[in-house]
Order: C-alpha cells, then sequence, then structure tokens
C-alpha cells in the first residue's frame, strides 16, 4: 500500500475527485492563458498520471487479493465441506431408495 499515491489512501468516505478535476481544469485554463501551453508536456503529463493510475490499479487489485485470499480460505473450506457432506447424504438417500426398492420385489 505504500506505492499507492497519498491522495488515494485516505478513507474511501473522504476521497473525492472533485480537487484533481479542478488541478487538471486549472491547469488547461493557464495554459490557454499562457498561449496554448506546450502540447507535448502535457501529453506527457498525461502518459505520467495514466502510468501512475495504472501502477495504483496494480497495487490495490494485488492489496484485495491478498486480504481476501488470507480472510476467506476458511470460509470457502467450510462451504467445501458442506457440499462434501451433502453429497452423502444424497448419495445416502438413493442407496436407501435402491435397498427399499429391492427389498420390496422380493417380497412380492
Amino acid at each position: 500500500m505504500d506505492d499507492i499515491h497519498p491522495d488515494f489512501r485516505r478513507a474511501p468516505k473522504e476521497f473525492s475527485v472533485l480537487p484533481h478535476v479542478i488541478e487538471v481544469l486549472e491547469q488547461g485554463l493557464e495554459e490557454n492563458a499562457n498561449g496554448y501551453g506546450n502540447y507535448a508536456q502535457t501529453q506527457y503529463e498525461i502518459h505520467l498520471r495514466r502510468g501512475r493510475y495504472a501502477r495504483d490499479l496494480e497495487n490495490i487489485d494485488a492489496a484485495v487479493h491478498e486480504i481476501v485470499e488470507s480472510n476467506y480460505t476458511g470460509f470457502n473450506n467450510s462451504v467445501q465441506s458442506f457440499s462434501t457432506i451433502f453429497q452423502e447424504f444424497t448419495d445416502a438417500q438413493v442407496w436407501k431408495h435402491i435397498y427399499a426398492q429391492s427389498h420390496l420385489t422380493r417380497l412380492h
């Protein structure tokens, strides 16, 4: 999580995209006021921001994956055990039904 840009590490309810939008718009206004700014520089900054965003997204994805793996393994094992037990009961009912049918046919 240390690799995530500080602006994106605040509590989710505190995060607001508005300051970032205002910053980008203000930069655009300043560049227009200065004779349209340097197009190459602007494109380079966009490229850098996209790269930082992609890295942040990868770091978040890795952190979420680690949290899920560490916290839900027990739950997944329990579901698998329940499924196995359910299958055993289902098989037992089938065998009971087969036994009952074979026993009835012997009596008749």
